[in-house]
């Protein structure tokens, strides 16, 4: 987080002579943050124009709906799980690691694991 404001801090350094009205200032954060989107991120493989250029993936109603089914029905096999008091809590974060496994699971997203660990502080 705080290596991406940095980058707009930096793009805002560029690009702020060309705002001289605080009025503008505004527009000239909304300018940097467009500016760092169009920057080729390795890590995300995409860039700002591809993403718009993108054609969007169209499901049909029969699929959506047994989509819906499945995800749950693993929520419900997550949530019978686990024991905590509120039952809220456990409905919302069990709906959540649901989808994220049937989108895992049908290849819709990719999920890997930092194999970085942070020293410990005393």
């Amino acid at each position: 987080m705080e290596h991406s404001q940095g980058e707009v801090k930096r793009e805002l350094d560029n690009l702020i002579w060309e705002f001289e009205s605080p009025d503008t200032f505004p527009f000239a954060v909304r300018q940097a943050v467009h500016n760092l989107n169009h920057k080729p991120r390795p890590s995300l493989k995409w860039s700002c124009f591809q993403w718009q250029m993108h054609v969007p993936v169209v499901f049909s109603k029969p699929y959506r709906t047994q989509v819906y089914q499945e995800v749950k029905k693993l929520a419900l096999d997550i949530a019978l799980n686990i024991e905590y008091s509120d039952k809220d809590l456990v409905l919302s974060k069990s709906w959540r690691k649901a989808v994220q496994t049937w989108l895992h699971r049908n290849g819709h997203i990719n999920i890997k694991r930092n194999r970085e660990v942070l020293p410990i502080s005393n």
